[in-house]
């Protein structure tokens, strides 16, 4: 469909403008496991996860295990082992920052801080971060304008790179295009979105054919000037933009709906999304949050916002709505009497 990530990734020396490559990472165990090591960057190490570059990581957890040995103490958690010489005890939680590695096949992390934390809610407030993250910077593809590339790769690569970036398709910039910028294009397609029914599935396939859409992708990309020379004789008089070009800006438009929690990618393979509404899909999950958070506290006190926000986030389909939409469903269910309010910002189900 949509949007091709840029080839960062083959250029190491573009690694360095994304900010993952300085930063320790919050992500989950499972995450750490499912990086990718770069196949170009043998010295040092350096890992991908998506299409960013991970050194260094952070991580929390409850301490499960420990082993000592002459060199140094292994310490598990959730069935991961991290390395730390100082005496922690099990049950601790702890966070951890360092580097990932492996060792014998094996992924780990060579700490260079690793401290208990008191907070129980530590933990909770931690797995929100990364849901976070994964929905405002993981899963947003690395995208490098074409300009800064090659000032990059002219001031400390070799020429052979600055062909390739010349010539990559001017409509890549558009990845990096403001939400301004793709508002008319973005509102075509919510518009067409709401004129389906509420539990439709949407085909890409199929919405990229529809002439209001088209019209809406082919008036922004004219309005960001002309079009390469070499691409003009391949498209008739009546379609002043190539197929693709419509195809890739109403894929950025699909995305930004994605981002903003309005739609969510019900199958990758068939390229299919599906709309995210009060009735059909946050009401009937906040209750189920609602009555289980109860149910294992086993307190009538009810539950608090931020519990009922992480148990809708540990969904794939919620995990980039915004708050603000969840909390006000939330509202929503208390006017219709589903939900009442306890405390401030505490509930339980009717």
């Amino acid at each position: 469909m949509a949007e091709t990530a840029p080839d960062a990734l083959d250029r190491p020396l573009l690694l360095g403008l994304d900010t993952t490559l300085w930063a320790h990472v919050a992500l989950f165990a499972a995450d750490l496991l499912a990086c990718a090591q770069h196949p170009s960057v043998t010295e040092g190490g350096l890992y991908v996860y998506k299409t960013h570059p991970v050194r260094q990581v952070r991580l929390s957890g409850i301490v499960v295990s420990v082993s000592r040995t002459r060199l140094c103490t292994e310490y598990a958690w959730l069935d991961r082992d991290r390395p730390e010489p100082e005496p922690f005890k099990l049950g601790d939680l702890v966070l951890v920052l360092g580097v990932l590695s492996d060792y014998r096949d094996r992924r780990q992390i060579v700490v260079s801080l690793m401290q208990a934390i008191c907070d129980p809610n530590a933990e909770a407030a931690e797995w929100l971060d990364v849901l976070s993250l994964k929905a405002d910077v993981y899963d947003r593809p690395l995208v490098v304008p074409p300009d800064l590339a090659r000032a990059v790769l002219q001031a400390h690569g070799s020429g052979d790179n600055l062909g390739d970036v010349q010539a990559q398709d001017p409509t890549t910039t558009a990845a990096a295009t403001t939400t301004t910028d793709m508002a008319g294009c973005i509102e075509a397609i919510r518009a067409y979105v709401e004129s389906l029914p509420p539990d439709a599935l949407i085909a890409f396939s199929s919405a990229v054919k529809q002439p209001s859409l088209r019209s809406a992708a082919a008036s922004l990309i004219s309005s960001r000037g002309p079009q390469p020379a070499a691409a003009a004789p391949a498209a008739p008089a009546t379609s002043p933009v190539s197929d693709n070009m419509i195809a890739k800006t109403l894929g950025r438009g699909f995305t930004s709906l994605v981002q903003q929690g309005v739609l969510y990618l019900a199958d990758e393979d068939t390229d299919t999304y599906a709309r995210i509404t009060h009735a059909g899909d946050l009401a009937p999950s906040i209750v189920r949050a609602v009555k289980g958070g109860s149910g294992r506290s086993g307190s009538s006190s009810g539950v608090p916002e931020d519990l009922i926000v992480l148990r809708l986030r540990e969904s794939r389909k919620f995990q980039r709505v915004p708050r603000r939409a969840i909390l006000e469903s939330v509202q929503q269910l208390v006017a219709d009497a589903v939900l009442f309010e306890t405390d401030r910002g505490v509930y339980c189900a009717l």
